[in-house]
């Protein structure tokens, strides 16, 4: 799951849909991610997600450009993101 969601992190994933490509149930996949990631399956997409977008504008692209590449819903919540980590 780890894999498809770093292929495709922009696309809409719920976490109904990440325990079908995973052919788990959804309970047993947040199980499998806190075990073996320490995360959520969301919390995992997000840091994914924050990832590619802070490597985006680091690489020069316009924040707004970053942001919705790496599919977050825009720069607010890439901001608020961002305060969380710190």
């Amino acid at each position: 799951m780890q894999d498809a969601l770093c292929a495709d992190p922009s696309a809409a994933w719920s976490l109904g849909r990440m325990a079908e490509v995973a052919c788990v149930t959804p309970r047993h996949l947040s199980r499998l991610f806190r075990e073996h990631a320490g995360v959520t399956p969301h919390d995992y997409l997000q840091d994914v997600r924050f990832a590619l977008a802070e490597r985006a504008i680091d690489e020069g692209r316009p924040p707004k450009q970053a942001v919705a590449e790496a599919g977050i819903g825009g720069t607010r919540q890439w901001r608020r993101m961002k305060q969380r980590r710190r």
